[in-house]
């Protein structure tokens, strides 16, 4: 019964490791702009749930504004483009010195998030270009739900598998014994 516990405890703590949140939020600078990069829900990115993506932009000559920008995010992984957007929807928070995007991470890994944002007139504000490194280590990948699924079945099984024959070897030494019992009587 022990090694039942033991792997019960193992198989726990294999699952529970899963769901450490890792944070997403930077701050970057090209020349007089900094931009303070943020993520929803809760400053993490959960792989297969949606995420809104937010760029707070501070001018210090205070000309930026988001309804005069050509901003463009892009989304990169494993060195190849997955998301290349012209962001419209810039103002989710009523705050015109913000860029959001909304966007579901579809796997666990290193993402590079990047804004280049050009003004539409010139000499509107100063363009500015920025990128920032999120690592998703939690969350269930879109491709690996069905996968997920599968590995905690087959784990399952294992484990019942497992259960069903400390029990028969236990019920086996106790007819044993009730036999030694019997032939002695």
């Amino acid at each position: 019964m022990n090694r039942l516990r033991i792997f019960i405890t193992i198989a726990l703590a294999a699952v529970s490791l899963g769901s450490i949140p890792v944070y997403a939020h930077g701050t970057e600078k090209d020349n007089d702009i900094s931009v303070i990069y943020h993520i929803d829900p809760n400053d993490k990115a959960v792989a297969g749930k949606a995420s809104t993506i937010y760029f707070f932009v501070t001018d210090k000559d205070n000309q930026y504004d988001d309804s005069k920008c050509d901003c463009r995010v892009k989304i990169d992984l494993e060195g190849k483009t997955i998301f290349d957007k012209v962001v419209h929807e810039k103002d989710y928070l009523g705050d015109p010195t913000s860029v959001a995007v909304k966007y579901v991470f579809p796997k666990l890994g290193v993402y590079t998030v990047s804004i280049d944002a050009k003004p539409m007139k010139a000499d509107q504000f100063q363009p500015f270009k920025l990128s920032y490194t999120t690592t998703v280590k939690t969350g269930t990948p879109v491709s690996a739900i069905s996968n997920r699924v599968i590995a905690l079945g087959s784990g399952l099984a294992v484990m019942t598998i497992a259960g069903l024959s400390l029990l028969r070897r236990r019920n086996i030494k106790r007819a044993i014994r009730a036999d030694s019992r019997t032939e002695i009587a």
